[in-house]
């Protein structure tokens, strides 16, 4: 089955459930990125909790997630928005050499890659003029837990929040998915009560329950009581980078003159893009052709 949500209500209509299957955008992320173990672990968290937060809003929302701590796996990032569209990175302290495309600090946890001290930023694109963004501190480093403590404080949503992924013996993934919990009027006491009762042991049991691709989103969230709920939205994800020769070239144009002519000079240039690392490539020509834009009269020198 393909990767999916599903939104949905408890019986007593008193908490709105969200509850992804995400294996196939996480163990994809995680090999174009070169991520095995917590590490593929950390980003697979990441963008399924990205995935979920793109859905708080019935409009074309955007949902930005960066986290950067203290620990080797220094910064994160996932992208999502309410297509379902999901793309994310992460981006070691320094360059890690590695054998055979191994992801280092096989040994650490998540907490121990990610750290436990640090910033946690959440921009939300609702289609309006302004973006909101909220800042809070990064705090146990397990990257859903945090995220949830964001939401509940910063958003102030009464939410509970758990991401897990399931590995195999070469660190692999195997199996993701994720649920979202949040209180409507009247369901706090409901929603104290999944949080007291619920771990993180009822998700990875559902990952480990049967195989990957008979794995079911409104199945997991019909875990949660025991019933059959049903399903309000259904929607696919999947790992999407709308990175673009456009933005490429874009992000050439706010080089300085100078860089440009040295690379006019090398005889090609490369933009490689974070979260996909496709790489465009653009040639003298085209490279004259922006710093001509870019020197043109009525625009500022960018001299740097």
């Amino acid at each position: 089955m393909e990767d999916h949500l599903v939104r949905t209500l408890n019986p007593e209509k008193t908490v709105r459930a969200v509850a992804a299957v995400t294996t196939d955008l996480c163990r994809h992320a995680a090999q174009i990125h070169e991520l095995v173990g917590p590490a593929a672990e950390a980003l697979c968290r990441l963008l399924t909790a990205s995935g979920l937060m793109a859905t708080l809003t019935k409009g074309r929302e955007r949902v930005i997630v960066a986290i950067q701590g203290d620990g080797p796996l220094a910064s994160l990032e996932a992208d999502a928005d309410a297509e379902g569209n999901i793309r994310g990175y992460a981006h070691w302290l320094r360059d890690m050499s590695h054998p055979e495309g191994a992801s280092p600090h096989a040994d650490l946890s998540v907490p121990g890659l990610v750290g436990q001290a640090g910033s946690l930023v959440v921009i939300r694109d609702l289609g309006l003029k302004e973006l909101y963004q909220g800042v809070a501190e990064l705090k146990s480093g397990e990257v859903d837990e945090d995220l949830e403590g964001y939401l509940n404080q910063s958003e102030q949503l009464p939410s509970f929040l758990r991401c897990r992924a399931l590995l195999d013996e070469r660190g692999e993934i195997l199996a993701a998915g994720g649920l979202l919990l949040q209180s409507m009027p009247g369901g706090q006491e409901h929603l104290d009560r999944i949080r007291t009762e619920l771990s993180e042991e009822p998700l990875m049991e559902f990952l480990k329950s049967r195989p990957p691709e008979e794995l079911s989103a409104i199945e997991l969230a019909n875990t949660l009581w025991e019933t059959d709920l049903q399903v309000g939205e259904w929607r696919t994800l999947r790992f999407h980078c709308h990175c673009s020769r456009q933005s490429a070239r874009e992000a050439l144009s706010t080089l300085p003159s100078q860089d440009l002519r040295e690379l006019i000079e090398e005889g090609r240039a490369e933009v490689t893009c974070h979260y996909c690392r496709r790489v465009w490539e653009f040639d003298p020509d085209e490279l004259s052709a922006i710093l001509a834009e870019v020197e043109a009269p009525g625009k500022e020198k960018n001299e740097g």
